[in-house]
């Protein structure tokens, strides 16, 4: 062997004896947030033996073995088949992980349990109705899978919990130093106030939301502060759906009635009153652009069309939510209004949220998850803000 070959087998050698050692991760980005070393997935978009799902509209659901969340997320998306309740006080709960697809366990906030070697809690994220974190103590450190969190819930969900955890890992859609979001009381008093506004003027207010859940809170708000100014609450037939699923669970004074709005045809309308008379106040899925087209022209003089979202207040979110609203603004419908009401915490509010866990590493995903990770590097030591997945699009139902 040659003396240059030896001397780059050595030199080899010590790279390899003082390469630092691969940093073991408690969580993996596959398809969803894996809890390595357990069965178990968060909002997984793959079929999957173990899902938990943080809210109704956090992924796509999958046929999964064994679907975990909270009673009324299950309810919200028509998954009614179950392997018994977690909701009673009492010591851990131990279950096994079944795989009989349809089989899921709807679990009350604050009651521990365990599946394989992961102690397991549901926390109230205060992301609309049913909204949960999911705390996962594993071999004695604990990760807590926060998901989209607000902090001070508002409308139908709870006040956020918060955790002192060693791994955190939270949704950064609206991670961006653009999102600065008002108070859930300033933004419903606004919302209140425009849509008092369109009814005294006798026309229809167009709400577009973007999930059932941010629906029922919106009607919720409007009835308790407008009782008495305004008539049903029409809706889609998802968001009706939705509210007929958990009126069972929920406190029926907190969930007002939504009647189907179905648009009269031409000919019913020319015979008889049209059902969009007595529709003072209209709530639309924002996803549901191609229907609007339809639905505007049928609608009373004096009515508007307002977008109620967090994505309004990022310019580049506002020019993609306008052009998937292109098919209805050929219908001369015209936004006149966009409120930011979230149920999401903006930029400040996560940073607050990560501060306050006092998490050893951070790991972030959504569309902003770099832009907050800068952030987090900035303000803590390096090294503790880890990106999960690519950015994505954000859909119309976040």
């Amino acid at each position: 062997m040659s003396m240059t070959t030896t001397t780059i087998a050595k030199v080899r050698e010590r790279s390899r004896q003082h390469r630092p050692r691969r940093k073991h991760h408690p969580v993996a980005w596959r398809g969803g947030i894996h809890l390595c070393g357990t069965p178990i997935w968060c909002d997984a978009r793959r079929p999957r033996d173990v899902s938990f799902l943080s809210a109704a509209h956090a992924a796509d659901v999958a046929r999964h073995g064994q679907m975990i969340a909270t009673p009324e997320t299950l309810a919200l998306r028509g998954l009614s088949q179950t392997t018994g309740t977690v909701g009673t006080p009492g010591p851990t709960v131990s279950v096994e992980p079944t795989v009989s697809v349809g089989m899921h366990l709807p679990v009350g906030y604050r009651r521990p349990f365990t599946i394989g070697n992961a102690q397991l809690e549901l926390l109230p994220s205060g992301h609309g109705l049913g909204g949960a974190s999911l705390l996962a103590t594993i071999d004695g450190r604990r990760i807590l899978y926060a998901g989209a969190y607000n902090p001070h819930g508002g409308g139908l969900g709870h006040d956020a919990d918060m955790r002192a955890c060693d791994s955190l890992i939270v949704n950064a859609d609206y991670g961006h130093p653009d999102f600065a979001f008002p108070t859930i009381d300033d933004a419903i008093a606004a919302v209140c106030q425009h849509v008092g506004d369109i009814i005294t003027r006798g026309g229809t207010a167009l709400l577009l939301v973007s999930s059932p859940s941010k629906a029922l809170d919106v009607a919720a708000a409007l009835r308790t502060s407008m009782a008495n100014d305004m008539g049903p609450i029409m809706a889609h037939s998802a968001f009706c759906q939705a509210a007929a699923r958990v009126r069972h669970i929920t406190v029926a004074a907190e969930l007002p009635p939504l009647q189907r709005f179905a648009p009269a045809s031409t000919a019913a309308s020319a015979t008889k009153p049209s059902q969009q008379l007595a529709a003072r106040v209209l709530l639309w899925p924002l996803s549901r652009p191609q229907t609007l087209a339809k639905l505007w022209p049928s609608l009373p003089p004096h009515s508007a069309c307002t977008v109620i979202s967090g994505m309004v207040c990022h310019r580049p979110l506002r020019r993609e939510l306008s052009a998937a609203l292109a098919p209805a603004m050929a219908s001369k419908l015209i936004i006149d209004h966009r409120f930011a009401w979230s149920n999401r915490a903006d930029c400040g509010e996560l940073l607050d949220y990560i501060a306050g866990c006092r998490p050893e590493n951070v790991y972030l995903y959504g569309r902003h998850a770099r832009d907050l990770a800068d952030i987090v590097d900035g303000r803590c030591r390096a090294g503790t803000s880890h990106v999960l997945a690519p950015a994505r699009q954000m859909s119309l139902f976040d």
